[in-house]
């Protein structure tokens, strides 16, 4: 029984914070540079590249934590029918 209800959590909660940090950022370069520069959109992309790299690092993580306990689950589901 493969459950995505975790994976969709962390996608949705995930994508939602980096949503709301690029925001604020740009928000943030933009008051303290006075304006749209290249400096501002160079900032700006570089840490979505870099939120986006993170995000598959963490999604492997908990791809395979899932995995894991999905595992674990069924090896339990085994043990408890085989005790009945």
């Amino acid at each position: 029984m493969k459950s995505d209800y975790e994976r969709k959590q962390f996608r949705n909660k995930y994508w939602k914070y980096t949503i709301l940090f690029l925001c604020l950022l740009f928000a943030a370069l933009v008051y303290g540079f006075q304006g749209v520069h290249v400096y501002v959109v160079m900032i700006f992309f570089v840490s979505l590249v870099g939120l986006s790299i993170l995000y598959v690092i963490c999604y492997g993580y908990i791809d395979k934590i899932c995995g894991d306990v999905e595992r674990v689950s069924e090896q339990m589901q085994v043990v408890m029918e085989t005790n009945k």
